[in-house]
C-alpha cells in the first residue's frame, strides 16, 4: 500500500491521517484512518500543523540574582511551620 505517500505528496504534504484517508478513499483505495496513520508514522511523514511553537523562559545561569529585599527567613525545623505566598 504506497498511494498514501503519493497523496500526500499530491496534496503539498500537508494532509493528516483524517484527511488523507479521506483522499485515498476518493481514489478508489479502501483503507483505514489508523493504516493510514500507520503507514504516515513508516515512512516518517506527518501533516502540517497550525499550532505555534511554544516558548519557555530560560535564564542565564551567569546572570546575578536579585537580592532578598524583604529579608525573609524560610527555614523551618519541621513541616507546616511557615508558610510564604507572593
Amino acid at each position: 500500500m504506497r498511494a498514501p505517500p503519493a497523496l500526500w505528496i499530491k496534496n503539498f504534504s500537508v494532509y493528516g491521517k483524517r484527511k488523507l484517508q479521506m483522499a485515498a478513499r476518493r481514489n478508489g483505495i479502501d483503507i483505514g484512518r489508523e493504516q493510514t496513520a500507520r503507514i504516515m508514522r513508516q515512512l516518517g511523514i506527518r501533516g502540517a500543523s497550525r499550532a505555534k511553537p511554544h516558548f519557555t523562559t530560560h535564564s542565564d545561569p551567569s546572570a546575578p540574582r536579585s537580592p532578598d529585599l524583604v529579608k525573609r527567613d524560610s527555614t523551618a525545623t519541621g513541616p507546616n511551620q511557615k508558610w510564604m505566598a507572593d
